[in-house]
């Protein structure tokens, strides 16, 4: 009797040890690297995104993560082609998305929240405030429990996933990070409280980097600047992007260090308004070449918005395209919006009185002209491109005579001509 239970006891051992090792604690330790990487990419709190993970895997062990490397609880949805794998949730049997590494799971979470609409309000909060984060992801419909908010929150706290928030960011004093900790070292048996001075290079890692390496464009972005610091030349950048300058770019957008891959790891991306083949080139890293073969694509043709376009593999059916110019169309209509929102938000309509025989107090329209400040590296073909005008208007109406412009010049640029 004794020998059985002995025997009993043996067998069932591994399965205490995992029991055991299963918890908040070692889910962090386990993926922690990964969060902040893609917090520094895609702009989305670290803590949030463990949170996330301990809720949706139960501590990684649930059979959505063991089974489907699916630590976010994403379903299949109408634009997934990938492997996928039916399981209960709040119907029977649905259907969710199967992903080759946890790696791949996080990287589809990122793209899962930023390419949706819905959820484009969460990026206007800080992105400290965890808080309107987790509350945030309710309104988006993210989850269906009521009490999720809370529960984001209540890891967060209890872990102190927050600081997790700040590696990365333009507040972290690199200077002041003890280089000779470590996450696991300082991790506390008893209290299971992860500290807020981790390693740099334990965080950040560039050896466990599997994604292609970019950065950002921004009002400051310089071609040259990035091949001086990269130690790229411009000719290779350009090859790389696929551009022939920095009039193809646009603000936000990524720029890459390396080569674009043939295919993506995500199977298909919903085309949005005013977007072309060389926009979701950009998102995914994928060549256009690539993009095209997959959906059957001659080089004129655009993807229609609303549009499923292929990612990694080759579509049975064709899609509904637009010409180049019925695009830039769409993203002149962008443009126009948003600089008339900007106006809306930014230029207070002035009253001008005029003389009148009639009326010596007559109100006239809000003013059709604003007065545009030159930036550094701005030239008149861009501000042309940002205005909706031609940079033979903006000659006209500063009387330029096609001179340079100069830093800090005040030009007058007529939006309603």
């Amino acid at each position: 009797m004794i020998k059985k239970q002995y025997v009993i006891a043996l067998l069932m051992m591994p399965f205490v040890l995992f029991a055991q090792k299963a918890t908040r604690e070692s889910y962090v330790v386990k993926y922690y690297k990964m969060a902040i990487r893609e917090m520094n990419l895609y702009k989305i709190p670290a803590s949030i995104t463990l949170a996330q993970g301990i809720i949706e895997t139960n501590n990684g062990t649930s059979r959505l993560a063991v089974e489907g490397n699916n630590h976010f609880g994403i379903k299949c949805q109408k634009v997934w082609t990938g492997p996928t794998m039916s399981h209960d949730d709040d119907a029977k049997g649905e259907c969710f998305r199967v992903y080759t590494s946890a790696d791949e799971s996080y990287r589809d979470h990122s793209l899962f929240l930023t390419t949706r609409d819905r959820y484009k309000r969460l990026f206007s909060y800080d992105i400290k405030d965890y808080k309107s984060w987790a509350y945030g992801l309710k309104e988006a419909g993210y989850a269906t429990n009521p009490s999720y908010p809370q529960m984001l929150i209540k890891h967060i706290e209890e872990l102190k996933l927050y600081e997790y928030d700040f590696f990365g960011t333009s507040e972290l004093d690199i200077d002041n990070v003890k280089k000779d900790t470590s996450l696991k070292a300082k991790m506390s048996k008893d209290s299971g409280k992860a500290p807020a001075e981790v390693s740099l290079k334990a965080v950040l890692d560039p050896n466990a980097k599997t994604y292609l390496s970019y950065v950002i464009v921004d009002d400051n972005f310089s071609i040259e600047q990035v091949a001086a610091e990269k130690g790229f030349t411009r000719r290779e950048l350009m090859i790389f992007n696929e551009c022939e300058g920095e009039q193809n770019l646009t603000k936000g957008q990524n720029f890459f260090l390396q080569r674009k891959e043939i295919k993506s790891h995500i199977a298909v991306h919903e085309a949005k308004f005013g977007e072309s083949i060389y926009d979701i080139s950009q998102i995914y890293g994928v060549k256009q070449e690539s993009i095209r073969k997959f959906n059957k694509l001659e080089n004129w043709e655009q993807p229609h918005a609303g549009e499923a376009v292929f990612l990694s593999s080759l579509r049975n059916t064709y899609m509904k395209t637009r010409t180049y110019y019925e695009l830039q169309k769409e993203r002149e209509k962008l443009q126009r919006e948003k600089i008339e929102n900007d106006l809306r938000n930014t230029i207070k309509p002035q009253k001008i009185y005029i003389q009148s025989p009639k009326d010596s107090t007559a109100v006239s329209d809000a003013p059709k002209t604003v007065i545009h400040i030159v930036r550094a590296k701005e030239t008149i073909f861009s501000l042309a491109k940002k205005y909706g005008c031609t940079p033979a208007e903006i000659n006209k109406w500063n009387n330029l005579d096609d001179a340079p412009l100069q830093l800090g010049q005040k030009l007058t640029i007529k939006l309603n001509e």
